[in-house]
């Protein structure tokens, strides 16, 4: 893979256009995704692994307290069935055939439309998925965007020990655990996010040398995608705060609880952009520090060869009278003069500063132990 592909994700029409409001269509790919059914049979919840059309709505026909979950986009027939026994607004199911890839919350009657980018484990590199949520008196229906799991592990865990019907008693507290293990599932990548970052500043710090600038930048990429998909949860999970007829004062004190974990995820992410922005700038001037090493280097060893060009250009010259050609000694002087001169252009050089750690003569007199 190229170190330099293109990361900008432009926004494209996932309708033909001129498509009615509310239309779904056919799927271009069936998804081979998976589907589950919760529900609670006045002891504990049941899972059923492979739920039909039939057996869900017998489940919602009896008013028994459920979870729904398909990991993909279901086919459209089974859109229209989930659309017809739930009662769905068509622009909540349009929604959901064609994630628009940003966390809101909409009203539609009784019942509460919901969209959240979660974290997909299955395609990793921090990518993120689109997760629909229906909350209704008695069901939650959840759809995600593909195949290949989920994020809400930690809720299923939930409703394996849930021997008291905790959950079963309000599906608004269903809703909670799931919005609440989407937001927990960010801590991980934002953590990660981090340490890639302190890796990539440890390594300057201490090797003192320039890092390949492509890895900040794919770090820099990293911020703004979670940052993309964390940023409007607060807007939404504000909204989830206002709904009343939904929430009670119990949930809507949790949802401020989870408010809060995404204002800190945010808020982290914004320190580590910023401090993305101070590694690229760190590693850019100390690019320019070891042009300008070099740049001193040479300067200083052409300014020891100049005198010593000039004398050698002196007797070089084809006069016929000339003192200094008859002289005995003369070939020598004139090599120890050239030597002299870089010698005490070294020195001077080391002294002020401009080649290797200037020598201070007071402080080294000064180091030194008196006696008496």
């Amino acid at each position: 893979m190229s170190k330099h592909h293109r990361r900008r994700r432009r926004s494209r029409l996932n309708h033909p256009i001129g498509t009615p409001p509310g239309a779904l269509r056919p799927a271009s790919s069936a998804a081979s995704g998976q589907a589950e059914c919760h529900h609670w049979n006045g002891t504990q919840w049941v899972r059923d692994a492979a739920p039909t059309i039939a057996s869900i709505e017998a489940l919602h026909a009896h008013g028994t307290p459920c979870w729904i979950n398909y990991d993909a986009v279901p086919n459209l027939d089974t859109l229209l069935a989930l659309k017809r026994i739930f009662a769905l607004h068509p622009l909540a199911m349009e929604d959901v055939q064609n994630p628009p890839r940003r966390a809101k919350v909409e009203p539609y009657g009784p019942l509460l439309f919901a969209l959240f980018p979660a974290p997909d484990p299955a395609a990793g590199d921090l990518e993120t998925e689109q997760l629909s949520l229906f909350l209704g008196a008695r069901f939650v229906l959840t759809i995600g965007e593909r195949p290949g799991g989920d994020c809400l592990q930690h809720v299923r865990r939930q409703l394996a020990h849930d021997t008291g019907g905790t959950l079963a008693g309000s599906a608004a507290a269903l809703c909670f655990a799931i919005v609440d293990s989407v937001i927990d599932s960010f801590f991980p990548l934002v953590t990660m996010v981090g340490d890639r970052l302190d890796a990539i500043e440890e390594r300057i710090m201490e090797d003192r040398r320039p890092v390949d600038l492509n890895l900040v930048r794919a770090v820099k990429w990293d911020i703004h995608r979670l940052r993309s998909a964390l940023f409007p949860m607060r807007d939404a999970v504000t909204a989830l705060m206002a709904m009343e007829m939904h929430f009670d004062m119990e949930r809507r004190l949790l949802l401020r609880s989870a408010l809060d974990h995404v204002i800190r995820l945010t808020d982290q992410l914004d320190s580590e952009r910023m401090m993305a922005s101070e590694i690229s700038d760190i590693a850019l001037a100390m690019v320019n520090v070891r042009i300008g090493e070099v740049t001193k280097v040479l300067t200083v060893i052409a300014t020891i060869f100049i005198p010593m060009t000039f004398l050698a250009s002196v007797y070089g010259m084809n006069f016929r009278v000339m003192p200094e050609l008859e002289w005995r000694w003369g070939y020598p002087l004139v090599l120890g003069t050239m030597a002299l001169v870089a010698l005490g252009s070294l020195a001077y050089f080391r002294r002020r500063g401009w080649l290797g750690r200037a020598v201070d003569a007071d402080s080294s007199n000064a180091a030194e132990p008196r006696r008496n």
